[in-house]
């Protein structure tokens, strides 16, 4: 009688064990397959920009150039392709997959993109910690087009 009371309680004691381990198994599942991928965390919203919506034909670029000698190169080489206080700009429109919206955002006030934990600003936040960009909140679009199109 005892013994068939042991093998009872060992019994229950693997169902146990078995429906944790289940339940487990199920958990991990779900997250993994419900988890936001990258691009849904970005709190940015992208109206008309999308993928590639900036024709850098047109703009002024001279003015974009003297923009970015008096406000840009300071912290930005000025031949766009070495790293200094900031990083290389030669490709920086590109790093943003050309989204022009963020790309702006990011450059009017970048502490507030690192707020959003936008991934793009995060990654520039980890390698150029501590120094924080300048805001420049009351550069125009067409001002902002006219430097994107000097870089």
């Amino acid at each position: 009688m005892k013994e068939i009371r042991d093998l009872a309680q060992l019994s229950l004691k693997i169902a146990r064990t078995f429906g944790f381990m289940l339940l487990l198994l199920m958990g991990f599942v779900i997250f993994w397959f419900l988890k936001p991928k990258e691009e849904e965390k970005s709190p940015v919203i992208r109206f008309w920009c999308g993928n590639a919506d900036i024709p850098l034909e047109g703009y002024n670029i001279e003015e974009g150039k003297q923009l970015f000698v008096g406000m840009c190169a300071g912290c930005h080489a000025k031949n766009m392709k070495d790293n200094l206080t900031g990083p290389a700009l030669v490709d920086s429109f590109e790093a943003w997959r050309y989204d022009t919206i963020a790309y702006f955002a990011f450059i009017r006030n970048s502490e507030a993109m690192i707020k959003r934990k936008h991934p793009r600003a995060l990654k520039i936040k980890r390698q150029y910690r501590p120094t924080i960009m300048t805001s420049f909140p009351n550069l125009t679009n067409e001002q902002l087009r006219g430097i994107t199109a000097y870089i």
